[in-house]
């Protein structure tokens, strides 16, 4: 089983104005191709390959391969840490699996970037989610990474750990 961190971005989006904002405010130029709003997981494994992200609309779920990168452009991406077997990976998938994305943190990150606040006090930590959360849980089950507060995570840095 292989897991991989990757960036992406929308080929059609029905708001790009929100992707663009995103990749903006992470001080990512929207027009630049290596530029992206989106984080997600690619996991392989002997019975196929699947996406897992969260979404405002789906929250934690996962879809086909073939089927998700209908929608995205594959910006970049790193192998990570294995879980330690497939049932250790199924018990953690399962265990967030349906979780809502997080609004509130997207809005504390806003105010953080714009520098009205300097640490995300607002969010749900891992209840709710937003997609580079989904990696760094991953991450803080499967690897040594701990977090104080997964809130204050923005995209660039959930990429740097």
């Amino acid at each position: 089983m292989n897991v991989y961190a990757i960036k992406i971005r929308p080929k059609k989006h029905p708001f790009p104005l929100i992707s663009w904002l995103i990749m903006f405010f992470q001080g990512m130029n929207p027009f630049n191709k290596k530029s992206y709003s989106h984080n997600a997981l690619v996991v392989t494994s002997k019975s196929g390959t699947k996406v897992i992200d969260v979404t405002a609309s789906r929250g934690v779920s996962h879809v086909s391969e073939s089927k998700y990168f209908e929608k995205y452009r594959l910006i970049d991406m790193i192998e990570i840490v294995p879980p330690g077997n497939m049932f250790d990976f199924a018990e953690w998938y399962l265990s967030i699996q349906g979780r809502k994305y997080d609004k509130l943190q997207i809005a504390g990150l806003f105010l953080k970037a714009i520098g009205l606040i300097s640490f995300n006090k607002i969010g749900h930590n891992y209840k709710r989610l937003i997609c580079c959360e989904l990696i760094l849980n991953y991450l803080e089950t499967f690897s040594n990474l701990e977090l104080y507060d997964s809130d204050s995570v923005d995209l660039n840095r959930a990429w740097q750990l």
